[in-house]
C-alpha cells in the first residue's frame, strides 16, 4: 500500500507487507517482510522475515534476515513511558533517564533489590541491592568497581565463596607525618607516637613495610572530605584527591611483602629496623637475634631474590 510500495518483486517473493510509498520497494525474492512507512526498508532486495518501521528506516543491510529496525539513523532515543525504559544515546536507562551506558534506579527503602541474576533454583543469584542514604561511600579514586556501603549494616559485599586476589598481602593505610618524604614500595618505616608514617628513627617506636602488591587494603577513608547529619559522604576529587593521597601509604599488616633488606641476607633469618648514618632507617637480617631484637622484628624471610628486595612474612613489631 503506497506508491512503488514493493514495486521490484518477483514471483519468487510471497508475504510481504508495505505500508508507505516507496516501502520496499528494491525487494526482488525476499519474503516474510513488514514495512512501515515512508521508504521504510527501499533498499531490502532478498531478505527475509525482517521488520522496519519508521520514516527512511533500513536495515543493516540489503540482504539481511530475521531483524527488527526501528527508525532511521536519526533517532538517538527510545522510550517506554508507562515502565520508565529509557534509551538514549547509548545509554541505557530503567526506573530513570540514563546519565550512564548502564542507569539502574530502583526506588523504595534501603536493601531493595534492583538487579538479579539467577537461574531456575531462586536461591542462586548474583543481586544488587540499594544503599540510600547514610552508607558509606566509596574512595573516589579510579577503580574498576566502586560499591557503596549499606547504610544499615555497613556492608558492601556478602560472598558465599572465596574472593580471590592476585596480591599477596594484607595492608592498611596510615597517615604520613607532616615531615615524611616518600617512602618506596617494600622500604621500612617508622611509626611515631602520634600513630603517623616517619621516615625518621629517633621518631620512631616501631617500625612496619610498606606494601608492594597488597590483596586487601583497609582504612581507605583518606578521600572522604565531609558526612553530613544523615550519614551521606562527600569525596574529594581532582586535585584534592591527589593531595590527600600524597598524605598516606599502604602499609603491610600481615602476609608475604617484598622488603628491601641492606647487607647479608639468608632464607629465615629475622629483619629488624635499624639506623642509617643520615638518621633515616633501614632493614637489616639477623639470624641469631637477642630476645630484644626478635620483639621488634618485622618480619622472617621466606625467599631470597636477585636484588636486595627479599620476599619478607609480615610480623609487626
Amino acid at each position: 500500500m503506497g506508491r512503488e510500495s514493493l514495486q521490484a518483486i518477483s514471483g519468487a517473493a510471497a508475504q510481504n507487507t508495505a505500508i508507505g510509498k516507496d516501502a520496499g520497494a528494491a525487494v526482488t525474492t525476499g519474503s516474510s517482510n513488514t514495512f512501515l512507512g515512508y521508504d521504510a526498508g527501499d533498499a531490502t532486495t532478498t531478505s527475509t522475515n525482517n521488520t522496519i518501521i519508521g520514516n527512511g528506516a533500513d536495515a543493516s543491510s540489503a540482504t539481511v534476515s530475521n531483524e527488527i529496525t526501528l527508525g532511521n539513523a536519526s533517532v538517538n532515543k527510545f522510550r517506554i513511558p508507562g515502565m520508565t525504559f529509557v534509551i538514549d544515546a547509548g545509554n541505557v536507562g530503567i526506573g530513570v533517564s540514563p546519565s550512564y551506558k548502564l542507569d539502574i534506579q530502583q526506588g523504595g527503602a534501603t536493601a531493595a533489590q534492583a538487579v538479579r541474576v539467577a537461574d531456575s533454583t531462586p536461591t542462586e543469584y548474583f543481586g544488587i541491592f540499594n544503599a540510600n542514604n547514610g552508607g558509606s561511600a566509596p574512595n573516589a579514586a579510579n577503580a574498576t568497581v566502586k560499591v557503596r556501603g549499606m547504610a544499615t549494616t555497613s556492608r558492601s559485599i556478602n560472598a558465599g565463596g572465596t574472593v580471590n586476589a592476585s596480591g599477596a598481602d594484607y595492608a592498611e593505610y596510615m597517615t604520613k607525618a607532616d615531615d615524611c618524604g616518600t617512602i618506596a614500595k617494600g622500604a621500612v618505616c617508622g611509626v611515631d607516637a602520634n600513630g603517623k608514617l616517619t621516615d625518621v628513627f629517633a621518631n620512631a617506636h616501631s617500625f612496619v613495610i610498606k606494601s608492594t602488591d597488597p590483596s586487601y587494603v583497609g582504612g581507605d577513608v583518606w578521600s572522604i572530605d565531609s558526612t553530613d547529619a544523615d550519614g551521606n559522604q562527600t569525596t574529594l576529587e581532582g586535585d584534592a584527591l591527589e593531595t590527600a593521597r600524597q598524605k598516606v601509604d599502604r602499609i603491610a599488616f600481615s602476609g608475604q611483602v617484598p622488603c628491601t633488606i641492606s647487607g647479608t641476607t639468608r632464607v629465615g633469618d629475622f629483619v629488624i629496623a635499624q639506623a642509617k648514618s643520615d638518621g633515616g632507617i633501614e632493614a637489616v637480617a639477623v639470624s641469631s637475634p637477642t630476645f630484644e631484637q626478635y620483639s621488634v622484628a618485622i618480619g622472617k624471610v621466606w625467599k631470597l631474590s636477585d636484588s636486595n628486595k627479599h620476599l619478607v612474612a609480615v610480623k609487626i613489631s
